[in-house]
């Protein structure tokens, strides 16, 4: 869950900026958050997201935010940031054409290929889930192709990941943070989930099926605890709300 004091962020992980994202990056990402980052990356048009963020920072910060990698089919990509990350910052640009892919889950590809076998133990991933209701699906969609890594994401309202089959803690729920909504949606499949913590928990007697019942717009008992516990037989999508009253200065950091 997001923390004020980046000294929460694990000591390993990656960053992907992806495109329409700048609501996201706005609220939260900071230099501290991308330079303690092993990696950093865009996925075509999320290098126009960071462009246009770091330029409204001022011009002179342009190269604290230069990422180690652009890939993508580059329809998305403007000729001007091109020319920036390639040219002045000489930023490798790694054209992915495979149509079978999305341009997130080829960057995330070419992210872990150059990790070369050294573990994340988390990757953050900026992007947002309004605008075209299929690139909002084909993010998620990447999630359950990589069950096995942590990956977050994170837009201007909400971060959103898998739960991984078994038992799982959500810490932090007390954070000022922390908004009022969380949500278990099972894209994958009938699923048999028991949750505590939860205004509305789930037992053994209910079933969560895509097609009969998901639980969307939950909330957390009261008193809140200090976690919430799911557990679940497989990959679960888990998303919870930022508060509403964090304001743009409250920049944070993610610790799971």
């Amino acid at each position: 869950m997001f923390e004020e004091n980046v000294e929460h962020l694990p000591t390993s992980y990656g960053l992907i900026v992806l495109n329409y994202s700048k609501p996201s990056i706005d609220k939260w990402l900071t230099e501290s958050v991308w330079s303690r980052a092993k990696i950093r990356a865009c996925a075509d048009g999320g290098s126009n997201e960071l462009r246009q963020f770091t330029l409204e920072k001022t011009e002179q910060r342009l190269g604290r935010f230069t990422p180690d990698f652009i890939s993508g089919d580059f329809d998305s990509i403007k000729p001007e940031t091109q020319q920036l990350y390639e040219e002045e910052f000489k930023v490798p640009l790694i054209e992915t054409k495979d149509q079978d892919a999305t341009d997130f889950t080829k960057c995330l590809e070419e992210l872990l290929k150059r990790m070369d076998g050294e573990s994340l133990k988390e990757i953050y991933v900026f992007c947002t889930f309004a605008g075209r209701f299929d690139q909002a699906m084909s993010i998620i969609h990447t999630l359950y192709l990589y069950p096995k890594l942590n990956i977050f994401l994170i837009s201007d309202q909400d971060v959103t990941f898998l739960l991984k089959p078994g038992l799982n803690r959500v810490h932090q729920i007390r954070s000022p943070l922390c908004g009022t909504y969380c949500s278990l949606i099972p894209f994958a499949g009938a699923l048999k989930v028991i949750t505590n913590g939860l205004q509305w928990n789930l037992n053994e007697k209910m079933e969560l099926n895509y097609s009969k019942l998901i639980s969307t717009s939950n909330a957390y008992s009261e008193p809140k605890s200090d976690f919430v516990t799911i557990n679940t037989p497989e990959p679960l999508v888990w998303s919870m709300t930022f508060a509403e009253t964090v304001q743009t200065e409250q920049k944070s950091s993610l610790a799971q």
